[in-house]
């Protein structure tokens, strides 16, 4: 018996030091809150000890692979594909501290025992579970900063839910896509991309310039239904123009 004990043990720590793999997640956000309508959306977090992308997987839609948000841990900078109605853009961030209140509920997930924490993150409440065996401190999505990886992100308003379905450990480092250019002086801030995503928002629908709603405690994504996790306008504390 002590023996098995001591094997189980062994391997759990040996799997809390791998540091590189990828786990698949289910994303559903609400698009038409009339009807109850969730997008339903899987994605991939390739990871490895230094950096990590979130990359959606398995869209009919398109025949090649999107860009992921990448986050880089020893640049300590994220940078994320957004979308506008007159072109993409690349926003690149600090990866600043989430102030998360880490709790002394737990669950489990699949095996993993986890810890309850929240946070208000680009605009949204969360309450997220992460597993400190898995020590990670990343997650889906622009979630991170926690010790252990997330496994499970809902909002409060019940508008996101991120669900791990898989997690797959891998003995060779996972190879993260170099498809940005860090510090592109063609990337952009959150916070000048709130202002870029307000005015093709404005020119779309033609709304008139005495309706923004910047500076205002107002988000103009959701007054106006625009479907995106952040809720724009948010302050982050790197913002500058």
């Amino acid at each position: 018996m002590r023996y098995f004990l001591f094997l189980v043990l062994l391997t759990q720590q040996a799997v809390a030091q791998v540091v590189s793999g990828v786990a698949t997640y289910r994303l559903e956000m609400l698009y038409d809150p009339q009807s109850n309508q969730y997008g339903v959306s899987t994605y991939e977090l390739r990871f490895n000890k230094n950096q990590s992308e979130f990359v959606m997987i398995n869209n009919p839609s398109i025949d090649y692979e999107p860009y992921g948000i990448i986050k880089d841990f020893t640049r300590k900078r994220m940078i994320a594909p957004e979308p506008t109605f007159d072109k993409n853009y690349f926003v690149e961030d600090s990866l600043v501290a989430i102030p998360w209140e880490i709790s002394n509920k737990e669950r489990m997930i699949g095996k993993w025992k986890c810890n309850a924490a929240y946070a208000t993150v680009r605009g949204r409440e969360y309450e997220v579970w992460f597993a400190p065996d898995l020590a990670l401190e990343d997650g889906p999505w622009k979630l991170y900063g926690l010790p252990g990886l997330i496994l499970d992100a809902h909002s409060k308003d019940n508008k996101v839910k991120i669900v791990i379905d898989k997690l797959e450990f891998r003995d060779s480092s996972v190879v993260v896509r170099d498809i940005y250019n860090f510090g592109n002086p063609d990337n952009v801030s959150s916070k000048k991309f709130e202002k870029i995503l307000e005015e093709s928002i404005k020119r779309h629908m033609k709304i008139d310039n005495t309706t923004s709603t910047l500076g205002e405690n107002i988000s103009f994504t959701q007054k106006l239904n625009i479907p995106s996790i952040d809720i724009y306008p948010f302050q982050l504390e790197n913002d500058k123009e």
